[in-house]
């Protein structure tokens, strides 16, 4: 049965010493995602985050799972709502994003989206399996944390870009190099989604 997500709890997320503490160890690939990333990119807080977001490729779901064995884990369903995500049940392909909080707490701690990879290991865009990359350029590491990198970040984005996504354009597209703006240009031009993006990734007027 799914539940409204609002019936099931507010957020207050971890730090982001807080979410490296928590996955310190863990035998599975990890990264900051979404603004967080953005953030860590510039090298300052630019906005309030309501959540915190990591990543962690789709064969690493039961490692994930088994890491955090004692925790409330809760999945965002197809069409829609959370369901529970009980021990040892292989997740559907359409299933993207997990919620998880610890067995202490009522709010939510920690967002966990999935990102698909290729039977080679490379990246691969969920939205568009023709958009890939080496798993090795996928993310960076900043104050010594796995980060996605943010043109990659920014192409997650890019489709019905809400005012924080615009707000995260805005202070990262500038700081972007050329090979990472051509690259989302690219990707962006490949999926067709980011409106006004592309042009100005293109020009160079960012």
């Amino acid at each position: 049965m799914n539940v409204p997500a609002d019936a099931l709890g507010e957020w207050a997320p971890f730090t982001l010493d807080e979410v490296a503490a928590q996955l310190r160890g863990a035998p599975f690939r990890w990264w900051v995602a979404g603004g967080w990333a953005i953030d860590l990119f510039v090298g300052r807080q630019t906005r309030e985050h309501k959540d915190v977001e990591i990543t962690v490729l789709c064969h690493d779901e039961a490692a994930l799972q088994q890491w955090c064995v004692t925790w409330d884990l809760w999945y965002v369903a197809v069409p829609g709502g959370l369901k529970r995500w009980e021990p040892g049940v292989r997740l559907e392909p359409a299933v993207h994003e997990i919620w998880a909080r610890r067995p202490d707490e009522r709010r939510w701690q920690m967002e966990v989206l999935l990102e698909n990879s290729t039977p080679s290991g490379d990246w691969s865009y969920r939205r568009d399996g023709r958009i890939t990359l080496p798993i090795e350029r996928f993310g960076t590491e900043i104050k010594g944390l796995p980060i996605v990198r943010a043109e990659i970040a920014l192409l997650y984005k890019s489709k019905d870009p809400r005012p924080h996504d615009q707000a995260d354009f805005e202070v990262i597209s500038p700081l972007l190099d050329e090979g990472s703006r051509r690259w989302l240009a690219d990707a962006l031009a490949m999926c067709g989604t980011g409106g006004e993006w592309l042009p100005r990734l293109s020009s160079g007027n960012t």
